[in-house]
């Protein structure tokens, strides 16, 4: 096992994985060893240049905010680990220094954002990842990507931090949301918890929303939250007059619900539990609350 930084600069060989000399030390990573992307590199990562059918096994692969190329290309991703026994044990990314490009596609099964710049391509994340922990800057899930359990944390600024964006075609079991901006077209399988921030949501179902901070903004076509607890924030379903479910509601005083999106076809389809908060209707609605 050791440890292998990206040089990347031998003559003629240029962003060349498998050159022995565009490594530090000498020699191409092999499975279990521990990947550096620093300050001490000299060209970018290319795409031809990932391991073959991305087999390799590697313990961790670390790329540092003095890091200043740019890491896959316009083509595609750099691609580990596809497979459940080929799995790098740690990903550590801060992309603050690449200049256009960080993209990453494979396996992990603890992966930490700690920056990126703010283009769309800044960190661009293809595959699967069992805990992926977001603590700054701009990340874009790739359809068909795979998050068992993601916290959406922060750094310096709780607001704004995290800018997550995950398009239709995605696997989502549980999201933690403690600040950031988040837009998403997918389901949430399990949960949504929210303390802060903002959610935008366009397309999927929930199975349970847990919601004390922030705002929820409901623009889903027909699709159910099952259990929707509303302890906080403000939940927001007016931009868009299409039907959609709520199975169960709980409300508490900290809460602002606005249940009025224009159409009257909102469902609550068992009466909802209401202990405080301020709730708003449609002109017209009828509806069943419990105090």
């Amino acid at each position: 096992m050791a440890t292998k930084t990206w040089l990347g600069n031998d003559g003629g060989n240029e962003g060349d994985w498998a050159t022995a000399a565009n490594w530090s030390a000498a020699g191409v990573p092999a499975s279990g060893d521990d990947l550096m992307f620093d300050g001490n590199a000299l060209y970018d990562v290319l795409l031809t240049t990932q391991p073959a059918g991305g087999a390799d096994d590697f313990d961790s692969i670390t790329i540092t905010a003095d890091f200043a190329y740019n890491f896959g290309t316009a083509a595609g991703p750099l691609v580990f680990s596809p497979a459940a026994d080929n799995a790098a044990d740690v990903l550590r990314i801060d992309a603050a220094g690449c200049p256009t490009y960080c993209r990453i596609s494979g396996l992990f099964p603890d992966a930490t954002i700690l920056g990126s710049g703010t283009a769309a391509t800044s960190c661009e994340l293809t595959g699967t990842y069992t805990l992926l922990n977001l603590i700054k800057g701009t990340i874009t899930m790739v359809t068909g990507c795979t998050i068992t359990t993601g916290n959406v944390l922060y750094s310096t600024t709780q607001s704004t931090d995290v800018s997550l964006t995950i398009p239709t075609g995605c696997t989502i079991t549980n999201l933690y949301q403690r600040g950031g901006v988040v837009t998403c077209a997918s389901a949430v399988a399990t949960r949504l918890d929210m303390d802060s921030g903002s959610f935008s949501h366009s397309a999927g179902n929930i199975a349970t929303l847990n919601q004390r901070g922030g705002t929820y903004y409901w623009n889903c076509e027909g699709n159910t939250i099952t259990k929707l607890n509303l302890f906080g924030g403000t939940f927001d379903s007016r931009n868009n007059g299409v039907a959609k479910t709520v199975t169960n509601m709980d409300m508490w005083p900290a809460a602002t619900a606005y249940l009025n999106n224009g159409g009257q076809n909102l469902v609550l389809t068992n009466p909802a539990n209401y202990y405080g908060g301020t709730v708003v209707f449609d002109k017209g609605s009828a509806f069943q609350i419990n105090q």
